[in-house]
């Protein structure tokens, strides 16, 4: 004779499976990935946050449930094999969380973003680690509900060795903190990260400046002809001139400050004929 004491044993197992696919998915999920061709980073998805949020408080609601109907269940028959209803919350539960962690450990993140006047939108995407960070500039090329791809342009890594260039801000309003896109108005998104730049992209020319070729961009790059000059930026690049031995990342290129003398913005032509007589001073001291 079938026992028929409280639920069916086959829909108690649905259920029980249920949760575990619904664990497992909030496990394994990554809520960011990036898609390589060879070794070069060609798009990051993200996915929206409710998506994560919906993962995490759905597991931790059906568990809690299961925990109080598997009680329940050993005094007054609901759910076939109890001991299972207690095992999910208390054992699978904790393991889940653990692999979310691990498995979202160094997400993507968009930090900053730019449109610019034909409504194309660029982002400026971060990604953390334990050595060091991997910092991308793109362009959005789908947003639906599920979540953002973002087309990658130029991408470089913060771990040793790390290069990246000085650069000076303009004296405005904006904030001065990390992780900011600028958009110039000769159409190049650079990543403003304090007054250092690790990757730059030059969207009319499709020229890239990335872990190879970020020294050779000019450090007035954000600078345009009436700006007034962020001081602060030209102090630090000047006393790390000064410190800095040849070879040092951060050091401007003298065909860079060259070019920075024919700059239509009268102190930027100041500060690259002062930059340009530190740079020449250190190398003869350097013979």
């Amino acid at each position: 004779m079938s026992d028929t004491r409280g639920m069916p044993a086959k829909s108690s197992l649905l259920i029980y499976l249920g949760s575990l696919g619904l664990l497992a998915t909030w496990a394994f999920l990554p809520s960011s990935w990036a898609s390589y061709d060879g070794s070069d980073l060609k798009s990051i998805t993200i996915l929206s946050l409710w998506i994560p949020w919906a993962l995490g408080w759905g597991s931790l609601g059906v568990s809690a449930v299961l925990f109080v109907l598997g009680l329940i269940s050993f005094g007054r028959p609901t759910l076939r094999f109890p001991a299972v209803a207690l095992l999910i919350p208390v054992l699978a539960l904790p393991v889940a969380g653990l692999q979310s962690f691990i498995t979202n450990f160094s997400p993507w993140s968009v930090e900053d973003s730019v449109t610019d006047g034909d409504g194309e939108t660029y982002v400026f995407c971060y990604r953390p680690g334990l050595v060091g960070s991997v910092l991308a500039i793109g362009r959005l090329d789908r947003k639906g509900l599920l979540g953002s791809r973002y087309d990658v342009y130029v991408c470089a890594g913060t771990d040793s060795p790390c290069r990246w260039a000085s650069i000076i801000r303009a004296d405005d309003s904006e904030r001065k903190d990390d992780y900011q896109l600028k958009l110039t108005k000769d159409r190049i998104l650079v990543d403003v990260t304090g007054n250092v730049c690790y990757v730059a992209y030059d969207l009319d020319h499709g020229v890239a400046w990335d872990f190879e070729s970020i020294h050779m961009l000019w450090p007035f790059v954000c600078l345009d002809a009436d700006d007034d000059v962020y001081e602060p930026d030209v102090r630090a690049i000047k006393q790390w001139i000064e410190r800095s031995k040849p070879g040092d990342p951060g050091v401007p290129e003298a065909f860079a400050l060259r070019r920075g003398l024919e700059h239509p913005n009268p102190r930027v032509r100041e500060i690259a004929a002062e930059l340009l007589a530190l740079l020449e001073a250190r190398e003869d001291a350097d013979e």
